[in-house]
């Protein structure tokens, strides 16, 4: 509180937590689902006016930017978190739309198995094919570099991501991590 903050998020990885977290005033906020893909197949192109460019240091205040808009407050990274991603991932490209920036994509390789942690599409460009276009540039990457699979993870009620992951050939695992908050 000190800090600043409201909201303590816990993510409960083996669901060992929940029942400890629920006695102490934690909700259940969602459940983060895994999906992944094994083969190189990809659906047809789909139109749309966007450029992939690697992620620079002068990117870095519009891809925290478009974290804010893209995303609830319990998911954006700081400046400083985006920062170390860009200096430890494997792919971190963005999508130019028009003279801007639209959105981004960030993953990292552990071969043979590349994640892909992060994809984020300005909400004004949702539903234009550039959420499409950053996945299969990150998937094209990822291949490149002879990952041999690929994860990544949504929420449970990111229907629109989840369609669009399938829509690649992505399949859920049924793994699920629970995510509980706790207002303060």
């Amino acid at each position: 509180r000190s800090s600043g903050s409201r909201v303590l998020a816990w993510m409960d990885y083996g669901d060992w937590a929940g029942t400890y977290l629920q006695a102490r005033g934690f909700e259940l906020l969602t459940d983060v689902v895994t999906y992944s893909k094994f083969d190189q197949s990809l659906p047809p192109s789909a139109v749309a006016d966007v450029r992939m460019v690697a992620a620079s240091d002068k990117d870095i205040p519009a891809i925290v930017a478009i974290d804010r808009t893209a995303f609830a407050p319990y998911w954006w990274q700081s400046e400083d978190t985006v920062r170390r991603r860009a200096a430890a991932s494997a792919h971190f490209h963005v999508a130019r739309v028009g003279g801007g920036s639209g959105g981004y994509a960030e993953g990292e390789l552990r071969l043979p198995i590349a994640h892909l942690n992060r994809i984020a599409v300005i909400p004004s460009y949702q539903g234009r094919g550039v959420g499409a276009a950053l996945l299969r540039e990150a998937l094209c990457c990822f291949w490149e570099q002879e990952a041999e699979w690929v994860t990544l993870n949504t929420q449970a009620h990111n229907r629109s991501s989840q369609r669009l992951y399938q829509r690649f050939g992505f399949e859920a695992t049924g793994d699920s991590v629970a995510v509980w908050e706790l207002r303060i």
